[in-house]
């Protein structure tokens, strides 16, 4: 625990199995343009460096982190923009829930855009997609900073650096093999630990 995993000190042990559970990167993606609004990977808290001004949301997710983000910039006084690719808001968020929450974005005047993507940086503003008509866009003026939420890049390198150090058995599991929920990473360990 508290170290990065490291090849040559997993092979100072002369396993026979390795079960690699190492995660995924929370990350950001290149936004296409002109370079004018920030891009912030949202892992779990507010960046402390976001600009003031205007923060958009883009929940590329739909479950709670970016419900939680998006009303703590609106609670913290800012006004917020929250942009979503899925046909609702929060789409995985569970409907009782779901209705607190956007309940929340309702009473603090967070403005919603659903079935849309963020196609560029231009001048300050985000140019708005519609997910299923190319053709429709918007602009998004006076854009301080863009929050993405939701990508991550599995942490399964380590894998295949055993595999051809000659570890017989090398299983990944979690958001190692693919970011995803809780419940599938819990259960691809179990099912690993229990096969061994």
């Amino acid at each position: 625990l508290g170290s990065a995993p490291d090849a040559q000190a997993v092979m100072a042990q002369r396993p026979d199995t390795v079960i690699i559970a190492t995660g995924a990167t929370i990350a950001a993606p290149e936004l296409p343009g002109d370079g004018s609004v920030p891009v912030y990977a949202f892992g779990s808290e507010i960046p402390d460096d976001l600009p003031q001004g205007l923060p958009v949301v883009m929940d590329q997710d739909g479950y709670f982190w970016p419900a939680a983000v998006t009303e703590a910039l609106a609670r913290a006084g800012r006004k917020v923009v929250y942009v979503t690719r899925f046909f609702e808001p929060l789409r995985e968020v569970h409907k009782v829930a779901r209705i607190g929450c956007l309940r929340a974005f309702d009473q603090l005047g967070v403005k919603t855009y659903d079935n849309t993507t963020i196609e560029r940086a231009s001048k300050g503003a985000l140019v708005l997609q519609h997910a299923y008509n190319t053709k429709r866009r918007s602009r998004l003026k006076g854009v301080a900073a863009l929050v993405w939420v939701g990508v991550q890049k599995a942490n399964n390198g380590l894998a295949q650096q055993l595999r051809d150090l000659g570890v017989p058995d090398v299983r990944v599991v979690g958001d190692a093999v693919s970011p995803r929920r809780l419940a599938s990473a819990i259960g691809e360990g179990h099912r690993a630990a229990r096969e061994l």
